[in-house]
């Protein structure tokens, strides 16, 4: 995604979950969230995983792809760890 300018630095599981969110939620959507950017500029996948929904995504039908987005955020957390 062209606005998360580190992107290729990012882990590859967060650029799965960045690529899932983009696709899903419109990348529009992703970098006008200023909580949601601010935490990926500061690579905070810690607390990424923790947000209990994402961008566009609080409707229970993505329940499952909030559950696999916030997995690849834990493990670049505990990679970093």
């Amino acid at each position: 995604t062209p606005t998360f300018t580190a992107f290729d630095s990012y882990p590859e599981s967060v650029q799965l979950a960045l690529l899932e969110l983009s696709y899903n939620a419109g990348v529009g959507t992703l970098i006008n969230d200023a909580n949601f950017k601010r935490l990926v500029f500061n690579k905070e996948w810690e607390k990424l995983a923790g947000l209990s929904q994402y961008p566009k995504r609080s409707d229970p039908i993505y329940q499952e792809r909030n559950n696999q987005v916030r997995s690849w955020f834990k493990k670049a957390a505990d990679d970093v760890k």
